[in-house]
């Protein structure tokens, strides 16, 4: 509600605005932000992210700047007063897994120093997410065997997309279009 409240005052000024918020880094591409990014991007004319903290709680070890398990994330977005605002690419810089000093030493320093280390990016408009999607790697991917008792089609390449590490499951079935 924050986040729309904010949105809201800035879109009635009459001025040229800048909106700048720590969210959680699942904010960046989780699916149940999906509407709230796909607002920001039919409202806003640019987006800047910056993943400053990895999420602890998967095991990734990250030198927190917030100090939490949850991983951390600024989004900066501007709005045009007078114009047609709309996002379709977005900048992206992930400082996750640096030391905390690197990330303190980032916020400090000049934008100019700063913004040539952001990558651009297209929005996926399916889910609105800003967070780059990267390509899988087809021959690393190609490495890997298959779980498989014969010589035919295993079950990774039918039914699963990986295997649990839980007791009570061996693997975990999906639909075929997610593999």
């Amino acid at each position: 509600q924050f986040i729309r409240w904010s949105c809201k005052k800035l879109l009635d000024s009459h001025n040229h605005s800048v909106l700048a918020f720590v969210v959680p880094l699942s904010f960046l591409d989780a699916e149940s932000y999906q509407y709230a990014r796909q607002y920001l991007c039919q409202n806003f004319s640019d987006a800047w992210m910056v993943a400053i903290d990895a999420d602890a709680r998967t095991g990734v070890r990250s030198d927190s700047l917030f100090n939490t398990l949850q991983g951390r994330a600024v989004i900066i977005l501007t709005h045009k007063y007078g114009e047609e605002n709309h996002i379709d690419r977005f900048h992206f810089m992930d400082f996750s897994l640096e030391r905390k000093i690197k990330k303190e030493e980032l916020f400090l320093a000049p934008i100019e120093n700063v913004v040539g280390m952001f990558k651009t990016f297209d929005i996926d408009t399916s889910r609105f997410k800003f967070f780059p999607v990267e390509p899988i790697d087809d021959e690393l991917y190609n490495k890997f065997w298959p779980v498989s008792d014969a010589g035919d089609e295993s079950v990774f390449l039918q039914q699963c997309s990986g295997i649990k590490l839980g007791g009570t499951s061996l693997l975990t079935n999906v639909k075929e279009g997610m593999l």
